[in-house]
């Protein structure tokens, strides 16, 4: 029996030894690289979009979301990994950054705060980073997996309850929380007081509409019809143009925002699912196809495109 036990704690320390053990990646020499992660592999990817250099480095762990949160740091989560991992810039160093749960599937950051949907507890994890603390967990619906704010409420999709929770960013609790018109919600901005949402559909009907709610009440404003299952945005600068990449059909639209029309599409690779962007230009990474795209927000065309390791994923622009 003794035996037993000491064999059984010699695992739960080497396991807990595994799981804090600080790594290290190769840095390229980049001043404002991008970073991809992929989603069947263990990679970090880094891209040099000036010079159209790609390099690949092996991680932990597969990364389900990512944000950068100071001019050195990556906080980077994954579904099936309780730790947060910190991606050092400046030095390569990949370590644990704080032991929250599996079943991370997103991040969003909001100086001085990191929130965190828990999709396994259904919740949403607010952390201080000054003290690497969880200051508030707040219960919201079933299967949180996306994120978004203004200046004084943070939104959350929650796919399996199919609706939006509305926290309070200054009392830390739920106001509001109200349907969509789409099954499985995926995929949410706030833009001229109106929250767009996306989604893939359910139950036999797949959805192909973006749909505007009023932020205070949770009464649809507007529908637009897009393509097959949109899943993420952007918005532009000026809050003219609304971006979506719908991973059904392998496109991303352009909306005009004063008349709520579509205005163009263009093709980005098979299953786009993860969308952002700058004062310029888009970036996509497009699953299936394992590609990168740059698209060009004036002109709305693709200025570059880069293969990359399979099923890549988020996207980082480092500042």
């Amino acid at each position: 029996m003794k035996t037993k036990m000491r064999h059984f704690l010699l695992v739960i320390l080497l396991f807990v030894l595994t799981s804090c053990q600080t790594n290290r990646i190769q840095l390229p020499e980049i001043e404002h690289p991008i970073v991809l992660s992929h989603q069947e592999e263990d990679l970090l990817t880094f891209i040099d979009a000036d010079n159209g250099n790609v390099f690949t480095n092996a991680i932990s762990y597969g990364i389900t979301d990512m944000v950068q949160t100071s001019e050195t740091d990556i906080i980077a989560a994954s579904i099936n990994n309780k730790f947060l991992l910190r991606i050092n810039l400046r030095d390569g160093s990949v370590k644990p950054f704080l032991n929250v749960n599996q079943g991370i599937t997103s991040l969003f950051y909001k100086d001085p705060f990191l929130y965190i949907t828990d999709a396994f507890k259904n919740q949403v994890h607010v952390i201080d980073m000054s003290n690497r603390k969880i200051k508030a967990s707040i219960d919201v619906g079933m299967y949180p997996n996306e994120m978004t704010a203004d200046d004084d409420r943070l939104f959350v999709i929650n796919s399996e309850s199919n609706s939006i929770s509305v926290i309070d960013l200054d009392k830390l609790n739920v106001v509001l929380e109200f349907p969509t018109s789409s099954r499985k919600p995926d995929g949410l901005v706030v833009v001229n007081d109106m929250l767009w949402v996306g989604g893939h559909g359910g139950d036999g009907v797949i959805n192909n509409s973006i749909h505007a709610y009023d932020p205070k009440t949770g009464e649809e404003l507007s529908e637009i019809i897009v393509g097959v299952m949109p899943v993420d945005f952007f918005v532009d600068r000026t809050y003219s143009f609304l971006y979506t990449v719908c991973h059904g059909e392998d496109q991303m639209y352009k909306i005009d925002l004063r008349s709520n029309e579509v205005v163009d599409q263009i093709f980005v690779g098979e299953n786009p699912n993860y969308l952002r962007g700058d004062d310029n230009n888009l970036y996509i990474t497009s699953v299936d196809d394992h590609l990168f795209s740059i698209v060009d927000q004036a002109t709305f065309t693709l200025v570059n495109q880069f293969e990359v390791a399979e099923g890549p994923y988020a996207i980082v622009k480092v500042n």
